[in-house]
């Protein structure tokens, strides 16, 4: 960077400055990427007011999971559709109850489809919708199965929709009646390296952890924003799964939750990149309160094409029950702390704000469409399901999904940038097939070419019609779905009769079962000929379960192999068996939350070469979709595995740089997953990977697995450990990035840090790690500031405003140079420097802060010329925290940031 460019900036009129400089915002914001007020609670930051009460109040849950939330434009070229309120909770899609608000029609894509819930899955789908006269319109549960169809749901607020630029509280997540728009994880919040710049939506278990008062004043059972709590809060008689249970009057629904700034990403040890992009959006935004989770799950609000691309991004799924992303937002859940004085005046507690605020200004929306894709071409094919692959769209903000076509009728979407995975196909069936990009604003592009096939025969039943093919003993079709046992009986069983069939072939079964202990049991039925001879798949319920191949002859069961503790019941639980006979091999492997797990691999018997498919049950409410068989094995071919991986620490950086070889495929390789310990950190479709922000002092055991376009993995390829610097960060702001730092009155810009308020003072804080014991701390200044009242700050072992040292400048050449402690919010000088040390001059002095377990020193070195400015200051108050820069009253730059 050429510094003689940033002298031009004396040049520049002080009142220019305060012109430039006060609000401190971006461009003026894209209502539908960044909606709403400046002073919104989805805007607003946390302020150094804010009371923090409880933390801990929240515990470890059992899941980690994801509440998707459908955001889409409409047009007025769109067909316009009636609007019904939903029939029940687990029957959205039917009837014809008139529209409980002021709208009770719509334009709508006929193609824009949301299905209906089934068992063990009955998402909250709050939606909102952005209508031609560009108001806000939302709607929950979202329900449309139909082509063409009715669209469903409750909508709020009853008076009307609202608009993108009014303060955006009020919507349709019921429990708090808080908006279905505001608080989203939005298209490149977690997977860009973008800050999210807003606050949170939290659903977590209310039975266990909000308050109820059988007062008789509905006010004390939520607080502002929220408009009120569940209707079933305090029904504990006909709700006592769902009422309300915590002892704590200070946690109902609506409370703003808050990490306390004393905590970190270090401190609680997170370790994923997502992980440490929700811990900064807590501890800078907080997340409200919105909704109840009904089981102990703790979710987030997230977009449907952001919950796509985390899955392509870093190579694990949202929704988990173990790992590091699951550790994670565990981690960050039990940090979380109320805060108590978030109030209509007094948003986030008000004081000083931990991030910058929005720009008040609205701009226009992007209404530039992506390239069109390219190089479509068909990778495989089988009975019910093609692959295809394609040459990326680009955009000018974020290719956000892309839809897929046969003809004129959307049939499937995909989140991922290059390939998709098209299921729900009809056996022996011709299509052609094109695909088109949208971005994140919802502008499409134009089609690719089409591809065009006929799938392979086989048999597929979805269950969405009445069929007579079936053998039903106390099972029945309907809802969409085959349940057997519905009545929890001793003996239940489905047999199809309308095909046998011969392998090799695959066996593909949607299901849930809802027992949850050993008595509850469940069979899969293949190669089945009556009710004596056949193999299956036999289960129990729970989590400590039992798992078994058998095969019975003439009546004598015989089992073949045994696995333990595969979870297959449970809420949001949508579980894959493929059992498939490949010659004398039978492999089992099942599908959960996008993870695959093999748990029968190729398994010898050839005791049955044929027969028919079905299913069994004892106690056990057992519910099947999506059937599937076909004699076309597909590719299940794994890549080879990766090559020649090795790691390296990039140059005065805690950065770690993978490379390795590419693997090969019979059908080509899509991308690579990189693992530490066996956990999933990463993904991408290069040959090397940067794990950006490993934690200090630690051992990270990598490899790298490949992954093809029919989803098969490698094997893993050769490890190679690295261990971390103890408390090394470097920063020269090359990429203008703000991640990982901290700004009020502050920002990245040409290459540099600059602070900026003529009326007050101005800070930037590093939060992803804690400095203690001992270090040393530099950093390059410059200061616009030509009174000693211009004050230029070096902050050190910082926990928060009122907590921390720095190292104090005034401005001009006849300035004072003090060591302060801030203690409790009361500063002390602890060191008058005896001179004048000017930090003007543009000459970049490099200030050299070394602590020592309480021993201070300070040296400023200017070309080479090194001054001392405090020796041996002992003080041992504060011992550890973030390192900074602050300003008072001053336009000041910082660059070249090092801690050794």
């Amino acid at each position: 960077m050429r510094r003689w460019q940033r002298i031009l900036s004396l040049l520049v009129v002080m009142t220019v400055f305060i012109s430039m400089f006060s609000s401190m915002a971006s461009a003026a914001r894209d209502p539908w990427l960044w909606p709403f007020t400046q002073d919104s609670i989805w805007n607003t930051p946390i302020g150094s007011n804010a009371v923090y009460y409880g933390q801990g109040h929240f515990g470890q849950a059992g899941f980690v999971g994801a509440d998707i939330e459908i955001h889409s434009k409409t047009s007025a070229s769109d067909p316009v559709r009636p609007i019904y309120t939903i029939n029940t909770w687990n029957d959205r899609c039917a009837g014809t109850n008139p529209a409980d608000g002021t709208i009770t029609s719509m334009n709508i894509p006929d193609d824009f489809i949301i299905p209906d819930a089934r068992p063990q899955y009955t998402p909250n789908n709050v939606a909102a919708f952005l209508l031609p006269n560009g108001n806000l319109f939302q709607l929950g549960p979202l329900c449309r199965d139909a082509h063409g169809g009715p669209v469903y749901g409750y909508q709020y607020p009853e008076e009307g929709p609202v608009s993108l630029q009014s303060d955006g509280r009020p919507g349709v997540h019921f429990g708090s009646r808080l908006s279905g728009f505001g608080g989203t994880v939005r298209a490149g919040d977690l997977t860009s390296s973008t800050p999210i710049r807003h606050a949170l939506k939290l659903e977590l278990f209310a039975q266990k952890y909000l308050y109820f008062s059988n007062s008789g004043d509905p006010t004390q059972n939520y607080r502002w924003p929220a408009y009120s709590a569940d209707g079933y809060a305090g029904d504990c008689v006909n709700s006592s799964y769902n009422c309300y249970k915590g002892t704590d009057p200070k946690f109902v629904m609506g409370v703003l939750l808050a990490i306390p700034p004393n905590v970190t990403a270090e401190s609680l040890g997170i370790t994923t990149e997502p992980g440490k992009k929700v811990f900064k959006a807590l501890q800078d935004y907080g997340g409200y309160y919105a909704d109840d989770a009904s089981w102990d799950g703790h979710y987030f609000s997230i977009s449907e094409e952001e919950l796509g691309a985390f899955e392509q991004t870093y190579g694990y799924s949202f929704d988990s029950r173990s790992g590091s992303w699951y550790d994670d937002m565990n981690k960050i859940v039990k940090a979380l702390a109320s805060v108590d004085n978030n109030s209509p005046t007094s948003v986030g507690g008000g004081g000083d704000r931990r991030a910058p605020l929005a720009d008040p200004v609205f701009g226009t929306m992007d209404s530039v469409v992506p390239t069109a894709p390219s190089g479509l071409q068909l990778v495989s094919m089988t009975n019910n399901s093609a692959v295809l692959s394609w040459t990326p769209s680009t955009d000018n903000v974020k290719v956000a999904r892309y839809e897929i076509y046969n003809g004129t009728t959307k049939i499937g979407e995909s989140f991922t940038n290059n390939y998709a995975n098209v299921t729900g196909l009809k056996p022996n069936t011709s299509y052609t097939l094109r695909v088109r990009a949208k971005d994140s604003s919802t502008n499409a592009s134009t089609f690719s070419s089409t591809v065009t096939f006929t799938t392979a025969p086989g048999f597929s039943e979805t269950f969405d019609t009445a069929s007579t093919a079936w053998s039903l003993t106390n099972a029945t079709i309907a809802g969409n779905k085959l349940t057997v046992d519905p009545n929890w009986l001793v003996s239940a069983s489905a047999i199809y009769t309308g095909s046998s069939f011969t392998a090799p072939y695959r066996f593909k079964t949607d299901l849930s079962t809802q027992g949850s202990d050993y008595g509850n049991q469940a069979q899969i039925y293949f190669n089945y000929t009556d009710a004596s001879n056949y193999y299956s798949i036999w289960f129990t319920g729970g989590d400590t379960n039992t798992i078994k191949l058998n095969k019975t002859v003439n009546g004598t069961t015989t089992t073949l192999a045994t696995a333990y503790n595969y979870n297959l019941s449970g809420a949001n639980a949508e579980v894959r068996l493929e059992a498939g006979s490949s010659g004398n091999a039978i492999s089992l492997i099942a599908t959960k939350g996008g993870s695959a797990t093999t748990i029968f691999n190729k398994i010898a018997d050839s005791t049955f070469s044929s027969g028919k498919i079905g299913y069994a049950a004892s106690y056990q409410n057992f519910s099947i979709d999506n059937v599937n068989v076909t004699n076309d094995i597909g590719d299940i071919a794994a890549p080879t595995a990766p090559g020649s991986l090795t790691a390296a620490t990039l140059a005065g950086t805690n950065k770690i740089n993978l490379a390795w070889t590419a693997a090969t495929d019979n059908t080509g390789v899509r991308g690579y997953y990189i693992y530490n310990d066996k956990a999933a950190i990463g993904y991408t479709s290069s040959l090397s990977y940067t794990i950006t922000n490993p934690l200090p002092s630690r051992t990270y055991n990598l490899t790298v697995k490949a992954v093809d376009l029919a989803g098969n993995v490698s094997s893993a390829s050769n490890s190679t450990l690295i261990t971390t610097k103890a408390d090394a960060y470097t920063e020269g702001f090359s990429s203008n990035a703000t991640y990982d730092w901290t700004f009020l009155k502050a920002k990245v810009n040409n290459y540099m840090l600059q602070l900026t308020n003529f009326n007050g003072d101005a800070r930037a804080t590093y939060y992803n790690q804690i400095f203690g014991k001992s270090y040393t701390y530099n950093v390059a200044l410059q200061s616009d500031g030509l009174s000693n009242s211009a004050k230029t700050r070096v902050l050190f072992n910082y926990v928060d405003a009122n907590n921390t040292y720095y190292v104090e400048f005034g401005g001009g050449a006849s300035n004072t140079v003090s060591l302060v402690r801030v203690l409790n919010g009361t500063a002390t000088t602890l060191a008058t420097y005896a001179g004048n040390y000017n930090i003007g001059a543009w000459d970049w002095p490099v200030i050299s802060i070394n602590y020592n377990n309480g021993n201070i020193n300070v040296t400023a070195n200017r070309t080479g010329t090194v001054t001392n400015l405090f020796t041996n200051i002992s003080d041992s108050n504060i011992v550890s925290g973030q390192i900074g820069v602050g300003s008072l009253y001053n336009n000041v730059y910082a660059d070249t940031i090092s801690v050794k």
